[in-house]
């Protein structure tokens, strides 16, 4: 749902001011600021809906997000009346159940898998940040580099060898506002953060915006978000019921 393995197509954004009036944040405390952030929706729910358009279609869905950090994310896609397909990961496992054709996909929570499922072809942590309005950003940001854009901050690091990941920020409250990683070996990613809103004092996007692989986008709207509730491990694993197929992954 929320990655990229395609050239960019980002559609024109307002004239903003770049912050030449105010010293620059530091690359450690953009790091500070986001591992806030992180330990604010470490258990995470929201509602809202899911539009994707690409070269094989479209999708409308009304869906749940359920994340408990780092690697435990349950998705529930819905109709008026019931839930109608389930992706779920305990980080370990990788469930894809669909209840209209009565089959349920087991397998791996590998990058290959989750793009399979959910077109996000990424490891199971990015997808959990991803869904919860989160960039990805190492624990070491001592090679960072902070620069002014146009209303915000962008910090450049270096990926390894050949790849380079940048986030800009909002100027004041310092919120993630674009993520991009580039580079021939790395996981390509364009995704935007936005529509902020408080959610029991902590800041959080409401809407998720990211190209797909294929050339198409997608967007994560939430229209209610908690970050109060409790998820227990079994929330995010699931066995089959009696007369649902079972299908390996990997087969």
């Amino acid at each position: 749902m929320l990655v990229a393995g395609c050239a960019s197509r980002r559609p024109p954004q307002p004239e903003l001011p770049v912050p030449l009036d105010r010293p620059a944040p530091t690359p450690a405390e953009l790091q500070a600021g986001l591992t806030a952030r992180r330990s604010a929706l470490a258990s995470f729910q929201g509602q809202g809906k899911i539009d994707y358009e690409g070269p094989d279609g479209k999708l409308k869905s009304a869906n749940m997000v359920v994340v408990k950090a780092p690697d435990k994310v349950r998705i529930d896609f819905r109709s008026p009346f019931s839930i109608t397909y389930t992706v779920v990961t305990d980080g370990t496992d990788l469930v894809a159940y669909d209840r209209g054709e009565k089959t349920m996909y087991r397998g791996r929570p590998t990058p290959a898998n989750l793009g399979r499922y959910t077109r996000v072809p990424a490891d199971v942590e990015m997808l959990a940040l991803l869904v919860r309005g989160l960039p990805p950003l190492p624990a070491d940001t001592s090679q960072g580099r902070v620069t002014p854009v146009p209303g915000g901050w962008r910090l450049d690091l270096p990926l390894g060898r050949d790849g380079e990941l940048a986030v800009t920020f909002g100027v004041d409250r310092l919120e993630p506002l674009e993520a991009m990683i580039t580079g021939a070996g790395a996981a390509r990613l364009h995704a935007f953060f936005g529509d902020y809103k408080d959610v029991d004092g902590a800041d959080v996007a409401h809407s998720i915006r990211a190209e797909v692989p294929g050339g198409g986008h997608v967007r994560l709207s939430y229209g209610i978000i908690w970050r109060d509730r409790t998820h227990e491990d079994n929330a995010f694993r699931l066995e089959a019921p009696s007369g649902v197929r079972v299908v390996e992954m990997e087969e």
